[in-house]
């Protein structure tokens, strides 16, 4: 979720970001609540230049990261990446079955649409 509307949004082709997790989920696809989510809000992450699906990330993609975002990394279980965390947007886990998905989107949303706003000016 967080790479595809990144990628959408951001205007900046110097900038690009990845995105993974920490435990795959939903064996290896992507979350069908995400889908329908992002479908519902016109981002289509199966009409793109780019194929999105989950992955697990790795001290690689650390490594090329300029910063490392979070969306759920409560409680330490992060500490493991060995870098550290430029901001933890601590939202709920939408693998979770009562996370209301459209109020964690909004929260998302607040946070991340700052960002671009500043890489695309």
């Amino acid at each position: 979720m967080a790479e595809v509307y990144f990628n959408t949004y951001n205007k900046n082709s110097d900038i690009e970001a990845r995105s993974a997790g920490t435990a795959l989920q939903w064996d290896g696809k992507i979350n069908p609540k995400i889908v329908t989510l992002l479908d519902d809000n016109d981002i289509d992450i199966f009409n793109q230049d780019k194929i999105y699906q989950p992955k697990k990330v790795t001290q690689e993609m650390l490594e090329w990261a300029e910063a490392v975002y979070t969306m759920w990394c409560m409680d330490g279980e992060c500490s493991f990446l060995n870098r550290k965390i430029d901001y933890d947007f601590a939202l709920d886990d939408p693998a979770i079955d009562d996370t209301d998905i459209q109020k964690m989107f909004e929260d998302f949303k607040k946070k991340i649409d700052p960002i671009i706003k500043k890489f695309n000016s």
